[in-house]
């Protein structure tokens, strides 16, 4: 098996798209066997903490796949946190560029149906908007990003 289909195999095996983060990885030049040791750290971390009934904390980033994003980032306003996990500050305009930040709110926007119903599964016992884009405007993360374009004056 190529490195690369081993990668996608990964992303079978995690149920993310591996379209996507051979994509990402290859745009970055990232290796294949650094994304594979990625799938490998995130099951370890992920067995680690099913193995005491807890979640990891949001900010160990590795122990979510590549590909897989962790709904807790609705939750917050510091982070933003890619498909390869890569974290950035997005305060800061040195690691989120204008660019990024706008690209970042087109693609949750895009997929505000998804994440809502996504974290209604996550958290079903949390009360939110029936409708994705109202709920998707009424998390800290979109506030947040919202506040950061009108202090950029984007």
């Amino acid at each position: 098996m190529s490195d690369w289909n081993q990668v996608a195999e990964c992303c079978r095996q995690a149920r993310v798209n591996g379209d996507a983060v051979i994509a990402r990885a290859l745009a970055r030049g990232v290796s294949p066997e650094v994304i594979v040791e990625a799938f490998h750290r995130a099951h370890e971390l992920t067995r680690q903490y099913e193995e005491v009934g807890e979640l990891p904390p949001f900010e160990l980033f590795e122990a979510f796949p590549p590909g897989a994003i962790d709904l807790r980032i609705f939750d917050q306003e510091v982070w933003w946190v890619d498909l390869l996990r890569t974290a950035y500050r997005i305060y800061n305009p040195h690691s989120f560029t204008n660019e990024h930040l706008v690209a970042v709110i087109d693609y949750i926007t895009a997929w505000a149906t998804e994440f809502h119903a996504a974290y209604q599964l996550a958290f079903p016992t949390r009360t939110l908007p029936e409708d994705p884009e109202e709920w998707l405007e009424s998390t800290v993360l979109m506030r947040a990003l919202r506040e950061i374009v009108s202090m950029r004056k984007i």
